[in-house]
Order: structure tokens, then sequence, then C-alpha cells
């Protein structure tokens, strides 16, 4: 099993210093003979564009090619970031014409791994609401978020 893309991937906020949910997956399928290698590619902060950058490397590309299985969080950051560069001018505009890119990014990362391995399964994790925490009164971003994982759902419907 490969997992690979953000912080959730990376494990980043276990308390138990565990790998979050890929630490879990490995003691759960693990548990009393091992069963399967999990490698864990998360990278705290990465957005679609630098995971498709990082799929060209050859460790990735390797661990890809062999997976029987792969696992993706992915688009929160690319959320943020669009959010930081309007911080002092919140409109639903620039979250619309980023979602484009987005889904044209997520499609690309899907298209690279079936050419490294045509046979695994690919599972696209949907991302929780990076808002809720910080900014509950803007309720527009809660429909942002919710948006972003419908297009998730459709291209990897696709």
């Amino acid at each position: 099993m490969v997992a690979i893309g953000d912080s959730l991937t990376e494990g980043v906020g276990d308390e138990t210093n565990n790998e979050g949910y890929v630490g879990i997956l490995d003691e759960t399928i693990n548990a009393e003979y091992d069963l399967a290698h999990l490698d864990n590619f998360g990278k705290r902060g990465n957005r679609t564009d630098q995971l498709l950058n990082r799929l060209d490397t050859p460790d990735i590309q390797s661990a890809i090619s062999k997976a029987q299985i792969i696992l993706i969080t992915i688009g929160a950051n690319d959320i943020m970031k669009v959010l930081r560069e309007n911080i002092t001018n919140i409109t639903y505009e620039p979250f619309a014409k980023e979602k484009e890119a987005y889904e044209n990014r997520l499609k690309q990362i899907f298209e690279k791994m079936r050419a490294d391995n045509p046979r695994a399964k690919i599972y696209l994790i949907g991302f929780y609401n990076p808002f809720e925490g910080y900014f509950k009164d803007i309720k527009e971003l809660t429909l942002i978020a919710d948006e972003w994982n419908k297009t998730s759902k459709a291209i990897t419907g696709q």
C-alpha cells in the first residue's frame, strides 16, 4: 500500500506519534501477521501542484508501480492558499477559479498514477473543512469545502 498526500497522510497532529491514519492502518492490518507493507509519502502543506511534481520522484514512482492500493489525501491546502491570498477580501470567485485548476491537477494526478500502475485501487480520501475552527461566521467557506469534495468525488468516479 502507498499513502501519499498532505499532512493528514503524514500524520501531523497525531498525539501518539504513530503516523496518523496510516499508522492505524498498519497496526490493524499487520496486527497478527505481516500482511502488507505501507509506504507513507505524506508531506505537510502539500497541494495538488506539489503532489503532481512529487509523483515524478523515483522512490514514489517505484512504490506506486508496485502498490495494490493507493490512498490519497489532498486539496485542503489548495483551498488554504486561496484563503491566504485573499484574506482581506474573501469572496467566492477566487475559490471557484482555483477549483477548476484543482480539478485539472487532480485528473493529472490520477492519470499519472494510472500510467505508473494501471491495476492498483486508488482511494481519494475527502478532506475535512479546514475553516470550521477558524472562520465559523463565514458560511461560504463551508460551501466551498463541500463543493471541492464533490468535485473530488466526481473525478474519482471517472
